[in-house]
């Protein structure tokens, strides 16, 4: 996992998340509260604010928000722990 302990890191992270979410039409999201949601890539936002990284989206119970600590891409999935 790649942790994001500073600004330049959040941007860095906020860049590399946003071509993978661009390269893919739908994302299948599993939260570990058992959660899941089926999102199309225009149904979510990754931004810097504050120096911290944020990852949105909408579902068909409103907007929802986390802050990613650290992230890994394995070719397959995308893992993000909030």
């Amino acid at each position: 996992m790649l942790r994001i302990l500073t600004s330049a890191a959040a941007t860095s992270a906020r860049q590399h998340i946003a071509a993978l979410l661009m390269e893919h039409a739908e994302w299948f999201i599993s939260l570990a509260q058992g959660e899941t949601y089926a999102l199309r890539r225009n149904e979510l936002d990754v931004a810097v604010s504050q120096g911290r990284l944020l990852l949105n989206c909408w579902t068909e119970t409103g907007s929802k928000s986390w802050r990613i600590l650290s992230w890994e891409w394995n070719g397959q999935a995308l893992t993000l722990h909030t």
